[in-house]
């Protein structure tokens, strides 16, 4: 995990100075380290802050050059096959300076250009430069692990690794606006369901999968380097086969985040996910420390955690997380959501979490995210299933828009379900699992729980690496029949049918009773937060100003206060997650305001 950021502006003698403030604001990602490279004639700076994982001496230090001094790299991320290519590309004749996996990007380029990025098997956001032409490349990984910001204007562009960043700059060059339109959307939803905008106005990400080429007259090209596709062999495959496949992507990609020069931890929480990367991870008899979060209500899962830990016999750290210190803390926690993409009930358990790893001596730590999104985990996928894969796309759309997001008609809009809808659409599938597949991997899980994971981790100095998101493993996935995702024909609500090809594989590593579980998450309930806090959700939310008192009157919102923690009540539910996002928006809003700007 590391901090990327630059410059290319007008007039050019102040590159070096915007570019150091940008910096200064993303030391949190990279601690360790940090470096700078400039060209003042054509207004260009770019910095780099490093958490040292692979290659810790100074000769890893960013940005790298090459050997003739033409080409600058920045990189944020991990690249996992670095080995292969960087032999290919010394067999080539291409002279490495370092042991960094990062360089090899560098040096691909001088080989193949923007081919380069569809070779990379891992997470990056990488920015190259290059002096002679003076074009600017910015690549983001194809599944959107690592974030990359966008800001451009008539004085030039800057980028970087976070949103907070561009408020270091001179309130005449950029200032916090809302960006409303935007708003709206993120509130029908659980998340913000754009892989370009963001709710600061003026402020884009660069699209999963893309490398755009800013070149220094002002113009700026945009090349799709990779989608998401179906692979006609694998559907092709005899159940069998496609676990033995299965198991042989993901356990490569678990032995290429296992990589670091560091310590290295697994995330553990006791159900399939986690628990299958932990098992991969200590396979002949590798020596593997597990973590677990603890808390102290009904969610808790550290038992069955526990249970995994003694299986695989790994060193196991339960790490205790009190709801009262989410409590406490809120408005502390608020601003690491810099750029506010998703509302999820975790946010602030996993940034607590990340500061009590990090504390232990872990730099590097393993997820078991994205397994839910390829191997169809959530109850939407159901409707590739009887009866629901009888209806048609907008009836199936509706289905999935209110399981997602918990909210009625007379809140919802028919463009929010168009939104799913035409998702459904931009796949070019007509196999309804795969619809489903394309709208996970393509427009939620970036915007959504890798956005959170993100910044949870980072704000602490952690890396997080997440197996199941290797794009080939995605791939797989996505070409996978129907029926070994889900098993059976018809839609059932009493068993663990989801995630069936996972399933087999975890049968071979983990004891029965783990390979079935359900998944649950490090979550806080919404209802206890808000509880706690009711004074403060009070007084935000019926602030004549507020957002929420442009939806809704002072009436309106007392009675929605009045909610009730039920489980089935699907009405007080949506009550629930109503006053959860305002509130959070409220909070985040306070948290963009408060900060000072030069």
């Amino acid at each position: 995990m590391c901090g990327i950021a630059g410059v290319m502006v007008r007039p050019p003698h102040e590159a070096v100075a915007l570019a150091a403030r940008l910096g200064e604001r993303l030391r949190h990602r990279g601690p360790d380290d940090e470096g700078a490279f400039s060209d003042l004639a054509r207004g260009v700076a770019l910095c780099h802050c490093r958490l040292s994982v692979i290659d810790l001496s100074s000769r890893g230090r960013q940005p790298f050059a090459n050997e003739t001094g033409r080409l600058h790299l920045l990189v944020n991320g991990e690249i996992y096959n670095y080995r292969e290519l960087r032999s290919e590309l010394q067999r080539a004749g291409h002279r490495f300076f370092s042991q960094s996996d990062s360089e090899t990007i560098l040096h691909g380029f001088e080989e193949w250009g923007e081919e380069v990025f569809p070779r990379l098997r891992g997470m990056y956001a990488a920015a190259l430069y290059d002096q002679e032409t003076g074009t600017l490349v910015l690549a983001r990984d194809p599944l959107g692990i690592k974030p990359l910001y966008l800001l451009t204007a008539p004085w030039g562009l800057a980028f970087a690794s976070e949103a907070r960043a561009f408020h270091a700059l001179p309130a005449s060059l950029w200032r916090f606006e809302l960006d409303e339109d935007l708003l709206d959307r993120m509130l029908r939803f659980q998340y913000l369901p754009d892989r370009e905008g963001t709710l600061l106005k003026g402020i884009t990400k660069v699209p999963p999968g893309t490398c755009l080429i800013c070149r220094a007259d002002g113009t700026r090209a945009s090349r799709v380097f990779w989608t998401l596709r179906a692979d006609p062999r694998v559907a092709s495959l005899t159940f069998e086969e496609a676990v033995n496949e299965c198991e042989a992507l993901l356990t490569q990609s678990v032995e290429w985040t296992l990589n670091a020069d560091v310590p290295v931890g697994v995330l553990l929480s006791g159900g399939l996910d986690s628990s299958l990367v932990a098992a991969l991870a200590s396979r002949g008899g590798r020596p593997i420390t597990t973590y677990t979060a603890c808390f102290d209500h009904v969610l808790n899962e550290s038992d069955a955690a526990e249970r995994v830990a003694r299986h695989l016999g790994s060193r196991h750290v339960p790490v205790f997380i009190e709801a009262a210190e989410v409590h406490r803390r809120f408005d502390e926690l608020v601003p690491v959501y810099d750029d506010l993409t998703s509302f999820d009930g975790g946010l602030f358990t996993l940034v607590l979490l990340a500061e009590k790893i990090r504390e232990r001596g872990i730099k590097v730590l393993l997820f078991g995210d994205g397994a839910d999104e390829l191997f169809a985990g959530y109850s939407w996928y159901g409707l590739c299933q009887y009866p629901w894969r009888c209806l048609p796309r907008p009836m199936r759309a509706a289905l999935m828009y209110y399981g997602m997001t918990r909210m009625l008609p007379g809140w919802a809009r028919w463009r929010d379900v168009q939104t799913v809808s035409r998702a459904f659409e931009q796949s070019g599938e007509r196999d309804i699992s795969r619809q489903v597949g394309w709208y996970e991997m393509m427009i939620q899980l970036p915007n959504h729980f890798n956005m959170k994971t993100d910044k949870a981790i980072s704000s602490r100095g952690l890396e997080g690496r997440v197996p199941y998101l290797d794009h080939r493993l995605a791939e797989f996935a996505y070409s996978l029949p129907a029926a070994f995702k889900m098993k059976g024909r018809w839609f059932r609500f009493a068993e663990s049918n989801e995630k069936h090809i996972l399933r087999a594989v975890a049968a071979r590593h983990l004891p029965p009773e783990t390979a079935q579980r359900k998944k649950r998450g490090f979550l806080v309930p919404v209802a206890e937060i808000l509880k706690a806090n009711l004074s403060n959700v009070r007084e935000r939310l019926l602030d004549p100003q507020s957002l929420a008192r442009r939806y809704f009157s002072h009436a309106q919102i007392e009675r929605m206060l009045a909610f009730r923690t039920v489980l089935y009540s699907p009405f007080e539910k949506q009550k629930e997650f109503l006053v959860w996002k305002f509130f959070l928006l409220e909070s985040w809003l306070r948290s963009w305001k408060e900060r000072p700007q030069p």
